[in-house]
């Protein structure tokens, strides 16, 4: 299957480059880390509600939410958690978030993007999403770890970006 010409950007948001740094530390030295070498007890806690993990679900290639976080959930039309991505209308093939989930497995690296807002906050101007992969090194990758800023405008100064807000 084709996917859609995605363009990737280094992570902009404080809350992405801290995941990242976590994910790079808990690689310990190997391409990715496994799940099992992920604890939400050393994560920052301000950036758990803005995570969502992913199993990667093979033949035919899909991808099911493990969790959502809340500040995601609360942003989104529903929690969908439990939910396979290619039964989320503006999530399946082909769309951004597909395109970027399929070249963070394909390559076995991060990729952060900016994505289309899909919600019902007005106030939401940017979407930056930064995943990344997890799994056994004998395996491959098997799950994403996500985490997602929501940049919204700044009730005094709609033409400013602020940052997300809980």
């Amino acid at each position: 299957m084709d996917t859609l010409e995605i363009v990737e950007i280094a992570p902009d948001a404080d809350i992405l480059a801290r995941m990242l740094a976590y994910w790079n530390h808990a690689r310990a030295g190997h391409r990715f880390p496994n799940r099992c070498r992920l604890d939400p007890a050393t994560m920052p806690a301000d950036v758990l509600p803005y995570i969502h993990l992913l199993d990667v679900l093979e033949r035919p290639r899909d991808y099911r939410y493990r969790l959502m976080g809340t500040g995601i959930a609360s942003r989104s039309r529903r929690d969908y958690t439990g939910e396979r991505v290619s039964a989320i209308r503006h999530q399946r093939p082909p769309s951004r978030f597909w395109a970027q989930l399929e070249k963070t497995v394909d390559e076995a690296r991060p990729v952060c993007i900016d994505l289309p807002y899909e919600g019902p906050d007005e106030a939401v101007r940017r979407v930056e999403n930064l995943m990344m992969p997890l799994g056994p090194a004998d395996v491959g990758v098997t799950m994403l770890l996500g985490v997602v800023n929501f940049e919204v405008a700044d009730p005094f100064n709609l033409d400013r970006l602020g940052p997300p807000t809980p």
